[in-house]
């Protein structure tokens, strides 16, 4: 359970090879690869905030949504998630 009735994922920052519309692999000595043939069909930023927003709210049973808000009443807070690796 959350104290909130209502959260806002605000922000979603990643590492900029996250960021990056190609699909970055890890090879088994940890170099990460990348090729511009294979492409995210979104933008990883909206993508992990759907994500992040659905899953919170199907959890806590709260209206949980990523901006823009979409419900009338404002949010109680707003979420920023901020990615190192």
């Amino acid at each position: 359970p959350i104290s909130f009735a209502s959260v806002e994922v605000r922000d979603v920052s990643l590492p900029s090879y996250a960021a990056a519309d190609e699909i970055h692999l890890q090879t088994r000595s940890g170099v990460l690869i990348s090729s511009s043939d294979v492409l995210w069909a979104d933008s990883p930023e909206r993508s992990i905030a759907l994500e992040l927003s659905q899953n919170l709210a199907r959890l806590t049973r709260r209206n949980i949504a990523s901006e823009p808000w979409p419900f009338e009443d404002f949010p109680e807070a707003r979420l920023e998630v901020r990615f190192s690796e």
